[in-house]
């Protein structure tokens, strides 16, 4: 993870001032078009972005990194190790609390992998972005990152796991999810609502995240397993990917989980080799569990051993699937934590 480290020394006056450490990722938040018809791209690091922004001055003592400077799509799970790495290093400096900038694409999937690390065990962790980029009028990375320190210093913040704040609005970080691809508003919390926002009287949280669930701790250079997710409506590509060295597959089938019944036969074979969580193409209302039973419904896949997502996306299921099996979880285990977050 290449470094470029600095402190914003503008805010170190006043000591009295809590200390927040700004990761910076890249993603609109961090892009500029430069109006030679090449489009916008991710070249701010955290100083640009915080001299964007100079009402952070009266909230806190800013820190800076940019540990990576990348579009969404290049934000890989080993990546979001290596960042809740670095806030695990900012805690153990004395941090108070930590601010993540990155792109907006895979913004959920981030927070989501940082609150499974344990990243706001210690301290308060927000993650942000901005669905504007810096060229445009109306930007919304400024006002994104202020609403972000202000939420990551407010006390309220402690022990609400990691939190995603977007638009005034703080989301949780298992909940949220990008509903729009160009609205500022373009995040929403599913199945339960958002847990506050910020207006003139402050930061206000009008519910709880809950306690996250936080896999076991283990080494950060501990190997990530093999998990793919797939359509679930293709039995050839199936047995394409699985003729392969594969750790775990997640389905994505239609409905409330439901797939072909050439698939399901394939995903009891499968099953007894690697773990299969299925989850749904459909928005809301996740996977049921006592419903249908013909086959290749979510009675027939529990029956043949799968694990239904409930209502985590795609992407969700396949992090908590691959750091769950990295932190040695198997069989009961596995179904213990996708219930966890699933129920309800």
């Amino acid at each position: 993870m290449g470094q470029l480290e600095n402190a914003w020394s503008s805010s170190q006056e006043d000591v009295s001032l809590p200390r927040v450490k700004i990761l910076s990722l890249g993603g609109t938040i961090a892009c500029i078009d430069r109006g030679d018809g090449r489009g916008a791209k991710p070249t701010m690091g955290a100083e640009d972005l915080v001299r964007s922004a100079p009402a952070l001055a009266t909230l806190a003592r800013i820190e800076t990194a940019s540990p990576f400077i990348l579009s969404s799509a290049e934000m890989s799970l080993a990546s979001r190790v290596e960042v809740a790495k670095a806030i695990g290093q900012a805690m153990a400096d004395g941090v108070d609390a930590v601010v993540v900038t990155q792109g907006t694409d895979t913004l959920e999937d981030t927070a989501f992998a940082l609150d499974l690390l344990g990243a706001a065990q210690g301290i308060p962790v927000v993650v942000t972005g901005a669905m504007r980029n810096a060229s445009l009028p109306g930007a919304d990375g400024p006002v994104n990152l202020v609403d972000s320190v202000r939420v990551a210093v407010d006390p309220q913040a402690r022990g609400q796991g990691v939190l995603v704040v977007m638009a005034g609005v703080i989301h949780g970080a298992r909940f949220v999810r990008k509903v729009h691809t160009r609205s500022i508003g373009g995040f929403a919390s599913r199945p339960r609502g958002a847990l506050g926002w910020i207006g003139e009287e402050g930061v206000t949280l009008c519910g709880s995240a809950e306690p996250p669930l936080v896999l076991r701790s283990v080494p950060p250079e501990t190997p990530l397993p093999r998990v793919v997710a797939l359509p679930g409506d293709d039995p050839d590509l199936l047995d394409r990917v699985a003729a392969g060295p594969l750790d775990g597959l997640v389905l994505e089938g239609v409905g409330g989980g439901h797939v072909p019944v050439l698939v399901a036969d394939r995903v009891e074979s499968l099953i007894e080799r690697i773990p299969v969580i299925v989850t749904t193409r459909v928005e809301d209302g996740g996977t049921l569990s006592r419903t249908y039973g013909y086959p290749g419904s979510e009675l027939d896949l529990i029956a043949r051993g799968a694990i239904m997502g409930g209502w985590l996306t795609t992407a969700k299921a396949r992090t908590l699937l691959t750091l769950a099996l990295r932190a040695g979880a198997r069989d009961t285990d596995l179904a213990r934590a996708f219930s966890a977050y699933c129920v309800g």
